[in-house]
């Protein structure tokens, strides 16, 4: 039997993709919508990554030509920088990456155009082992056709990707293009296990070329969030909850789940390392420093603190208005990182058994 690979696709946000990777769930992202940190975390994935291009988005249905229209269109830099990203992934995660390549939503001239055009970057992204998508648009060629002038146009191998959302492929056209080309994997774009069409597509890429893997992905997200939609309700759960043991190694259930430790003792006598610029200032006026003292010790924390106060064998963190101004910022800094971690918590509590 195939196997099946469902990626949580719009995971954009780093911390949604700690979530994810936490519930062991393979990530899916798009490259139009992804900040360094976000880069970053999918740089350190050991799983599988699906990365989009967003090209969705260049197209919007017509409600009065009943069609796609072009209402966004993606610059030629636009492409150049969706692709680097491609390739800084590539780098990190070579095989594990699967990218949709670029196409436009609809139009087959135009998708062979842009293979054509960006044929040097596709060639790169293959050499370091990554899996290139091509979603196989509708127009005047069958899909077989069009595959193997995709496959022309790149110079590289494709995997076929039928659309199953804007511009969706039938039934009929998949079932004709697997018994014909037999690819070793296909993918379906923007559909997942519980879509209810699943089912039935599914038993139709099994029954008509058994050897073909299947991945696919879909907005996880989406369909657990809202009002009464238990990912909404457990991330209110997880807001409810205080930390404690604060001077200790702190308790919380969100950083339980986010796989995050914090702990004061290994880390209060170093602010330079958790505590922001406004907490700093928050310190330092807290603990009434004259002018010279906030300059020294906005510009080594750590160092500052170990100071001997003027006339005096004690040193600033033995003054007790100043270990308790600290302290202060210390308790605001784990109620951030609380904070901060609700997401990331929700994702793993509500999708961890999913993967189980």
């Amino acid at each position: 039997m195939s196997k099946i690979t469902a990626f949580a696709s719009g995971v954009n946000e780093a911390r949604e993709i700690r979530g994810f990777a936490l519930a062991g769930i393979p990530i899916g992202a798009s490259a139009s919508n992804l900040r360094e940190t976000a880069i970053k975390d999918l740089e350190e994935m050991q799983g599988p990554v699906f990365l989009d291009s967003g090209a969705f988005s260049e197209v919007s249905y017509s409600p009065d030509t009943k069609q796609l229209e072009l209402t966004k269109p993606i610059t030629p830099k636009e492409w150049r920088r969706r692709l680097a990203i491609y390739l800084r992934l590539a780098h990190a995660l070579g095989s594990n990456l699967s990218v949709v390549a670029p196409d436009r939503v609809g139009d087959q001239e135009e998708t062979l155009r842009r293979l054509a055009q960006y044929r040097q970057e596709l060639k790169q992204l293959a050499e370091l082992g990554v899996h290139i998508l091509i979603p196989l648009q509708l127009g005047r060629r069958t899909h077989e056709e069009f595959y193997a002038a995709a496959k022309e146009a790149a110079g590289v191998p494709l995997v076929p990707a039928f659309t199953m959302k804007k511009a969706a492929t039938s039934l009929s056209d998949a079932e004709r293009f697997l018994a014909s080309v037999r690819p070793a994997r296909v993918h379906l774009l923007g559909m997942g296990l519980v879509n209810k069409r699943a089912d039935e597509v599914l038993a139709m890429i099994r029954r008509t070329s058994p050897a073909t893997a299947i991945t696919m992905d879909s907005n996880r997200i989406r369909a657990v969030t809202g009002k009464s939609r238990r990912m909404t309700a457990t991330e209110q759960a997880f807001r409810d909850t205080n930390p404690e043991n604060l001077f200790n190694e702190v308790e919380s259930p969100v950083l339980a789940a986010s796989n995050y430790r914090l702990d004061y003792t290994e880390s209060i006598s170093s602010p330079s390392q958790w505590a922001s610029n406004a907490l700093l200032r928050e310190i330092a006026f807290s603990s009434g420093f004259d002018l010279s003292e906030m300059h020294a010790f906005f510009g080594d924390p750590d160092g500052f603190l170990c100071r001997s106060l003027p006339g005096t064998d004690t040193c600033y963190w033995e003054n007790p208005v100043v270990a308790h101004a600290v302290d202060r910022a210390w308790a605001s800094y784990v109620k951030c990182e609380v904070h901060a971690h609700v997401r990331t918590a929700a994702i793993r509590h509500t999708f961890h058994t999913e993967a189980a």
